[in-house]
């Protein structure tokens, strides 16, 4: 069932309900036959919506195809019988809690439906910086402070991320961070403390594993934000602009090609190339763009920043691959910019945006999962783009 349709179907339910309490409130108990049958036909529809609807009522209704008989069966209306308006009031409340029971679930997929859309970027923000901390829980002592607050933290984020009662938190919880064999009096020894530090290294790579398998689920099956409206989504936050920029590079590339009569056009042929175009893009949402700044000095040199957004101490470094940088050479680039860019002071966040429209590079997410991360403090980014080859 499509959103507009599951949306129509959750108004139509609200709508049952409010008249099925303003009836109740009124006394107006008669007309629980024709709320059981309105609620017969939004149930048909429900069924087809999703398996989770699987309260034991629908269950029931799949079989008999209506309501339990139990809602409709009420006394014949005899206004000398005080038993007959108990049990029609009753009944009207049944209708109304189950409407309601209805109602709720629904809406619930309806949510979840449209959180997903709406949360994508986020989530994998907070998977990314998730695994980013993993380093440097590494080189601490195993069971610290910090590590316990972690794995609260990542818990928090996977039960908002995911909706409740799916696997992904049981398979987080299920990763252990000690030694399997330990010490119970008179049967064994206490495991050493190198044996409690590799239990726990070992647990941090398992469970590295797990949260980068949840961000490929989140880019493989849920759906991109929508980004029709610059005033709406493309400008929800800074990094999502420049995100979105990166992403759409290529496609913007290939569309400046297709001018009317041939026309001449931006041809991207060289790193000025994308510079030029790159500087165009972040005009359109940035006043402040610093162009060639030099960045300090680092192993006795020193290098320009291609763009620094001043206010929110962004720097983008841009490169584009050639027979000369393939992924061996742009690698070892990228190291060194970003050990130089630590010392920026207007460097808290680095985007390392690669431009690779002939494919030399062969495995570009692996070169994107090995450097986007905190290096020292400095939260680094790369993108490398297109991937499609």
């Amino acid at each position: 069932m499509t959103d507009s349709a599951t949306q129509i179907l959750q108004t139509d339910i609200k709508r049952l309900l409010e008249a099925a309490r303003k009836d109740y409130d009124q006394k107006n108990w008669n007309n629980h036959s024709y709320f059981v049958s309105e609620l017969n036909q939004l149930l048909k529809k429900a069924k087809d919506l999703s398996p989770e609807l699987v309260f034991e009522e629908i269950k029931q209704a799949e079989k008999d195809e209506e309501i339990p008989t139990s809602w409709s069966s009420g006394m014949p209306y005899n206004p000398k019988m005080k038993e007959s308006f108990a049990s029609k009031s009753k009944k009207m409340i049944e209708v109304i809690n189950f409407a309601d029971k209805l109602f709720c679930e629904i809406s619930s997929i309806v949510t979840s439906e449209l959180s997903k859309r709406t949360k994508k970027h986020q989530s994998i923000s907070l998977l990314k910086k998730a695994i980013d901390e993993i380093e440097t829980l590494k080189k601490e002592k195993n069971h610290s402070n910090n590590f316990s607050k972690w794995i609260r933290d990542t818990e928090v984020a996977i039960e908002q991320i995911f909706p409740k009662g799916s696997r992904h938190l049981k398979d987080f919880k299920s990763v252990g961070y000690y030694p399997i064999s330990v010490y119970i009096p008179g049967m064994g020894k206490t495991p050493s403390e190198s044996e409690y530090q590799s239990a726990y290294t070992a647990g941090l790579k398992k469970v590295k594993l797990i949260l980068q398998s949840m961000i490929d689920e989140i880019e493989t099956y849920w759906e991109d934000e929508p980004t029709e409206s610059i005033g709406g989504s493309l400008t929800k936050t800074t990094e999502e602009t420049i995100e979105l920029i990166c992403h759409k590079f290529h496609t913007m590339v290939r569309q400046l090609r297709e001018r009317y009569d041939d026309r001449e056009t931006l041809d991207i042929k060289d790193e000025y190339d994308v510079q030029d175009l790159m500087h165009t893009l972040l005009r359109l949402f940035f006043e402040d763009i610093r162009q060639e700044e030099y960045s300090p000095s680092y192993a006795g040199g020193s290098s320009r920043v291609d763009f620094l957004i001043k206010k929110e101490k962004i720097v983008i470094e841009i490169k584009k691959t050639r027979a000369g940088l393939k992924a061996k050479q742009l690698g070892e680039q990228l190291i060194i910019d970003i050990s130089r860019y630590k010392f920026h002071p207007d460097c808290k966040l680095l985007y390392c945006f690669v431009y690779d429209p002939e494919g030399y590079i062969k495995n570009p997410r692996g070169i994107e999962n090995d450097l986007s991360k905190v290096h020292d403090g400095l939260n680094v980014k790369v993108f490398i783009t297109p991937k499609d080859h």
